[in-house]
């Protein structure tokens, strides 16, 4: 994830992996001198700069114009990277085992790791991974927290990012409009009983929140109330909070009830779809995904747990294959791009969340608006649609927390409020 290149200028041109969003909001780059560009937009974009920035991974990083000849705007996994101007640089990868940098050799302008070198290890196992921490093989991992407790018992200590930001919630894979720029069109999946808001709400009060919090994060976690609101972020409304026993709280009879009343009964279930993920930010999904769809059976829906190959899956959901299904996401991005991708058809993948025609056109009145007393007024509605509707499932709000060997490591500050929760690794202070 650190390796990804995200924007390029070049002559007054921009090469990026999020093109689409550029064509439409960039009209044109003009380079001043070696040291400044200036940018310039064909409307009103309150989500540009974080766009530009480091904080949701697409960033406009500036990169070697020579180097960009050389290698190209999209280096292949195979090859490296282009340069850059980090204190660490690319060294080697092996695909689907590491990646490995290394410490840049001269006084970096912002600052010296303390580490020559690190490397990214790719293990899905979340087994396999304590154990490494334990044998001295990995120095730093994410472990879910009965194996984090196994391993503090051995020595072994945990840090958190600076902010609960690691949002955890439920997607449902299934609504979406056929051709989001033309939204009369109506719906690419009319049949599928996501359509319904009595089923979504119904899910959403069969999960006991409560119990999963104290089964899997010691009661530590903080409750979710709306996806991508937050009472230190923009626009909270403390009524979503108020609300949120009636509209979400577990309550099995009143799950019963509005699934019949959609038309489900036990002889004519419900029947969905669980898309089984493993997740590195959230080391206890898979248990979670099960857990949940455990409560879902309690109240006469017919799950079926899903296992496919996570290529596999990225590509259906890219071509917005899935029409009744259900799947856990982590992440960290701001408020504005988190509703952006989980929430707005335009998006470039088209399926990674719950989407909504109305929501759509909230999104787009939003995002052109810069007056913040504006933008409140705007958040709030768009967050009061996304509340009734049940255009997601809330879980938990998590730090991105590590697990270390401090025979190895002393310290590591760093957010865990951008995509990728773990970041900063030139702040991994070593043990002395």
């Amino acid at each position: 994830m650190l390796l990804a290149q995200k924007a390029t200028v070049r002559f007054g041109e921009v090469t990026t992996t999020n093109a689409k969003y550029f064509d439409d909001i960039l009209e044109r780059v003009e380079t001043i001198n070696d040291y400044e560009v200036v940018l310039r937009n064909r409307a009103a974009d309150a989500d540009f700069i974080s766009q530009i920035a480091e904080l949701v991974g697409v960033g406009w990083e500036i990169t070697s114009a020579k180097d960009f000849e050389e290698v190209g705007a999209f280096p292949t996994q195979t090859g490296r990277p282009l340069a850059a101007t980090g204190p660490y640089q690319f060294k080697e990868r092996q695909i689907g085992s590491y990646v490995r940098f290394q410490r840049v050799p001269y006084q970096h302008w912002r600052m010296t790791p303390d580490f020559p070198e690190f490397e990214w290890r790719y293990m899905a196992e979340a087994s396999s991974r304590m154990a490494a921490l334990l044998t001295g093989e990995a120095h730093l991992t994410a472990l879910p927290r009965d194996l984090r407790e196994g391993a503090e018992r051995q020595g072994m200590k945990t840090i958190r990012g600076k902010v609960p930001a690691q949002r955890t919630f439920m997607s449902m894979q299934g609504l979406y409009l056929k051709d989001p720029l033309k939204p009369e069109e109506g719906l690419l999946h009319p049949d599928s009983p996501l359509n319904d808001l009595r089923v979504r709400k119904a899910l959403n009060k069969a999960i006991n929140r409560e119990e999963l919090n104290k089964a899997y994060y010691g009661g530590t976690a903080e409750p979710m109330i709306l996806n991508h609101f937050h009472p230190t972020r923009q626009a909270w409304s403390p009524d979503w909070e108020r609300r949120f026993k009636d509209e979400y709280g577990y309550d099995q009879e009143a799950a019963r009830k509005l699934l019949a009343e959609a038309g489900y009964t036990a002889a004519r279930p419900l029947k969905t779809n669980m898309l089984m993920t493993r997740l590195p930010d959230v080391a206890e999904a898979e248990d979670l995904q099960e857990a949940i769809a455990g409560y879902w059976r309690s109240v006469g829906v017919d799950v079926t747990l899903v296992t496919m190959d996570a290529a596999a899956a990225r590509t259906r959901r890219t071509a917005r294959q899935f029409d009744n299904h259900h799947t856990i996401v982590g992440t960290s991005p701001h408020q504005l791009y988190g509703v952006f991708v989980y929430q707005v058809s335009f998006f470039s993948t088209g399926s990674t969340g719950t989407y909504h025609k109305d929501m759509d056109a909230m999104w787009w009145t939003l995002t052109r608006e810069l007056d913040t007393k504006k933008q409140d007024e705007l958040y709030k509605k768009a967050g009061d649609f996304l509340f009734a509707n049940h255009l997601g499932t809330p879980l938990f709000w998590l730090p991105a927390e590590a697990v270390y060997n401090p025979k190895f490591v002393a310290d590591w500050t760093f957010p865990g409020a951008i995509s990728g929760s773990w970041t900063h690794l030139e702040n991994v202070k070593a043990a002395r």
